[in-house]
């Protein structure tokens, strides 16, 4: 199969589980909204958002990754165990730095929840090593058929929640989150099974280790910084004391922007192994490549945000039957901040496909600074309208503009030394 038929195979099989995903949570919003009212609604967002914070990448897939596409010096196999045990001890001491700062902040903002609060971090903190652990393995298949499992797990929780409602935070945690745990253990047996690895002790390599883990700590420090940027918002607004009502608006507002953001990241998750190859063997296909893919994006993301930026009162008032009243203004510059987040990853994978990845982690860390530091000086300034403008301005300057200069640098120095 070559590798221009397995990136298209990968997109249709990604987009099948993206696409169930996102009609599940959507469905799943408008059954809460309806089961909790806007008030306690926004509870929920601020419970699940520390859940998130905990599922990050630690850093190992990413190498591993890196590793399976650039190098030839070790066998997959030896690659793949010795990056899971990396996984193992960076998911462990994550987790537990991040237990350690819940518990010393003690957050106020969802007093009377402590139950539900530690319900969701525990099962977040299964479901990261598991979600990493199958990011590795299908960095090895190179395929995303394994998605159907977690298409059907997704699918159960759907006809559950229609059939029989949702009573209370537990039982939607549990469906929300039980699922992603079940169908991420699944997942694993079967790339596990199909490939027929046979994982033993003298896999173990300190060489590839070492190889590994400097790489596994740029990607851990662009993960933690990427936490901070996609996730921190809700749990940022709230500590802020905005409007329980304002911020059940904001987060059906951001994640609208967000699912547009997951698919077009439909083409650009899966083209890092095309990108790699081409960058490798044939430059010229690689920028004939990358510019139909750069049209995509940059052209087919700003008109399908203008749309939806237009048209988003409209939507969420058929969605789940709510009348905006947050600012409008901020509507649109959370619309712009996701053009530019969308358009920051893209070029950051670019960038991957080069070999390239300290830049990307310098400036992700700065972004992830200025994102909270913007967002709260913007949140005092002018509300949620500074708030949404603080973070537009962090990432257009900190990721964006640097990311495309460094692209463009590389480039004509490419060009010139051919």
């Amino acid at each position: 199969m070559n590798d221009f038929l397995k990136y298209k195979i990968n997109i249709i099989s990604l987009a099948g589980f993206k696409g169930i995903q996102i009609l599940s949570t959507l469905i799943l919003t408008h059954i809460l909204i309806s089961s909790f009212g806007k008030n306690d609604y926004a509870i929920f967002v601020v419970i699940l958002s520390f859940g998130q914070l905990v599922m990050i990448d630690t850093g190992a897939s990413e190498a591993v990754k890196k590793n399976l596409l650039m190098s030839k010096d070790y066998p997959h196999d030896k690659v793949i165990f010795n990056g899971l045990i990396i996984t193992t001890l960076s998911s462990v001491i994550t987790i537990t730095l991040f237990y350690v700062l819940i518990f010393l902040s003690d957050p106020e903002t969802i007093n009377g929840y402590d139950y539900e609060l530690w319900m969701v971090l525990f099962i977040s903190t299964l479901i990261m090593p598991l979600k990493i652990s199958r990011e590795v393995f299908t960095a090895y298949h190179e395929t995303y058929k394994h998605s159907l499992l977690m298409i059907a797990c997704i699918c159960t929780s759907i006809i559950y929640s229609v059939l029989l409602g949702v009573d209370d935070f537990i039982e939607a945690i549990m469906i929300q989150h039980g699922v992603l745990l079940i169908g991420n253990g699944l997942s694993i047996l079967y790339l596990y099974k199909d490939k027929g690895l046979q994982f033993r002790l003298q896999l173990f390599d300190i060489d590839v280790i070492k190889k590994l883990m400097p790489d596994t700590v740029k990607f851990l420090l662009l993960g933690l910084s990427l936490m901070l940027i996609n996730g921190a918002d809700i749990v940022l607004l709230s500590s802020l004391g905005i409007d329980n009502e304002e911020l059940t608006e904001f987060s059906l507002v951001l994640r609208i922007y967000i699912y547009i953001h997951t698919v077009f990241m439909l083409l650009i998750y899966p083209s890092l192994p095309l990108l790699s190859s081409l960058y490798q063997s044939d430059y010229s296909k690689y920028l004939i490549f990358r510019g139909r893919l750069s049209f995509a994006i940059v052209f087919g993301s700003g008109l399908t945000l203008f749309i939806f930026c237009l048209l988003l009162p409209n939507i969420i008032s058929i969605w789940v039957g709510i009348v905006l009243t947050i600012p409008y203004k901020s509507v649109i510059f959370i619309a712009m901040f996701t053009y530019f987040r969308l358009l920051s990853d893209y070029f950051d994978y670019l960038l991957r496909s080069e070999n390239i990845v300290n830049k990307q982690v310098f400036f992700t860390l700065i972004e992830a600074i200025l994102h909270i530091m913007l967002s709260i000086l913007g949140w005092n300034w002018d509300g949620l309208i500074g708030f949404s403008l603080g973070i537009l301005v962090a990432t257009l300057f900190s990721r964006t503009l640097p990311f495309l200069f460094f692209i463009v640098r590389n480039t004509k120095n490419k060009s010139i030394s051919l």
